[in-house]
């Protein structure tokens, strides 16, 4: 460190365990704000980890601007169909959500998660290893 100036460097470690660093790098902090976004885009992330045993995270952005909200339902279904869960089943506001989950049974196998909302329905696999 030197003032407001710090110095690294990175290691690569090869498969064959040999390591080798690159050139210092010099790195100045400046304190960034960023600003929480106007409107946000819908997406349904793969649960994770996955394979899970037993609890799992489901993270999903729901669309709209910002201060927004909408109706939402989160199920989980079992590879017959049938419903095992329902995580979710409200109103949420628009942005990103993170959901956890501990599978109620004591089999491994497959399911399905489902997000459901006004606009838009997905569906993902997850699998659980007993």
């Amino acid at each position: 460190e030197n003032g407001n100036t710090y110095y690294y460097w990175l290691e690569q470690v090869d498969f064959d365990g040999e390591s080798h660093f690159s050139w210092s790098i010099e790195a100045t902090p400046e304190a960034t704000i960023i600003p929480e976004p106007d409107h946000y885009n819908f997406s349904l992330k793969q649960n994770v980890p996955n394979p899970f045993n037993p609890t799992t995270v489901i993270e999903f952005t729901l669309d709209g601007d910002q201060g927004t909200s909408q109706y939402v339902q989160l199920k989980i279904y079992n590879v017959l169909g049938e419903l095992v869960a329902t995580p979710v089943d409200g109103k949420l506001s628009a942005g990103p959500h993170k959901i956890t989950w501990t599978c109620p049974t004591n089999a491994s196998g497959v399911f399905f998660y489902q997000l459901k909302t006004d606009k838009v329905v997905e569906t993902k696999k997850m699998v659980i290893l007993k």
